[in-house]
């Protein structure tokens, strides 16, 4: 399914982010692999006390994975393309809200 075609990647991305199988084109790692490396990450600022230790750092590996793929999806969708800056901006506080640092 793609979203929009006046920008060049938007087509790609977006079918990227709704393939089943799109993590094995992704530098050839699964979205398991990729929320997995996320909790070790986040697990690491725990230890540093850069992150509260108590979230949960599988789920919320999970959580910013997939809400970032299917964040920057919606946001292609969006009539006229917003600004990279203000996308960056949305994601990041969600981002940052999941991670207890808002």
């Amino acid at each position: 399914m793609a979203a929009r075609n006046d920008i060049g990647g938007s087509v790609v991305c977006c079918e990227i982010v709704n393939r089943p199988d799109s993590g094995r084109t992704e530098g050839g790692t699964g979205p398991r692999d990729r929320s997995h490396n996320a909790g070790k990450n986040i697990r690491r600022r725990q230890k540093l006390g850069q992150l509260p230790v108590d979230i949960d750092p599988d789920s919320a590996g999970a959580f910013v994975i997939g809400g970032i793929r299917h964040g920057i999806a919606q946001q292609l969708r969006v009539t006229p393309l917003p600004d990279p800056g203000i996308v960056t901006a949305r994601l990041w506080r969600l981002i940052s809200a999941a991670l207890g640092v808002a």
